[in-house]
């Protein structure tokens, strides 16, 4: 007779914790700035509230471990990490730290100080999560980003533009009145901006000339 042995109770995935505010989340916890704004815009780019809409979607993705492997399973322990993580890979977007101060920048209320992320782990723990939730992400409302009264005036062809330099890299020139036209602490090294349009559908409508890296976009 065939001995029956009990099915193993399926494993229960741990319950969402309760987030934390993004105020709490920043490094400077509730801290308001001059012209009265947050220090989770100054970090971030974006309002509390945005980042709370943004959440809704990602936290699903930034829930997870990955493996080195490009496998992810689901998180277990210390759940209040993946909020984090979604917060410095928003703040890594908006500041886009160089390596050198990657560690002062790229911080929390809870990972600061002698639990800092470094780049290494950013990149190898954090960075595929980013991804992840990239290749998934569904924010954009459609049906309202086309609508043809939803466009500049002035713009001839009734586009919905998306604007950004890109970086052409140069060799520093060795006198100074020469090289402060190509450097700046927001890169790693010496270089010209070139501002590039694309529209929603990826048509390329605009690319600019060389302009000073000191200039911004």
């Amino acid at each position: 007779m065939a001995r029956r042995y009990a099915a193993a109770p399926p494993r229960r995935r741990p319950a969402a914790p309760r987030w934390e505010a993004w105020e709490d989340v920043a490094r400077h916890q509730g801290k308001r700035l001059r012209g009265g704004r947050s220090v989770v815009q100054v970090q971030t780019g974006y309002l509390p509230a945005t980042l709370a809409e943004l959440w809704e979607g990602a936290a699903q993705y930034f829930m997870h471990v990955h493996d080195g492997r490009g496998q992810f399973h689901a998180r277990e322990t210390m759940l209040w990490r993946a909020q984090h993580y979604f917060y410095l890979t928003l703040c890594y977007i908006h500041r886009y730290s160089p390596k050198h101060n990657f560690m002062d920048e790229i911080q929390t209320s809870r990972l600061t100080g002698a639990s800092s992320v470094s780049i290494g782990v950013f990149y190898k723990d954090i960075l595929p999560l980013a991804r992840l939730w990239s290749r998934n992400v569904d924010h954009i409302r459609w049906g309202d980003r086309l609508r043809f009264d939803n466009h500049h005036p002035f713009f001839p062809f009734s586009h919905t533009v998306i604007w950004d330099s890109t970086c052409m890299r140069v060799q520093r020139a060795t006198q100074w009145q020469y090289s402060r036209f190509v450097v700046n602490g927001h890169y790693d090294f010496p270089c010209f901006l070139v501002l590039i349009g694309i529209t929603l559908t990826g048509d390329l409508v605009f690319g600019s000339d060389l302009f000073r890296v000191n200039a911004y976009d």
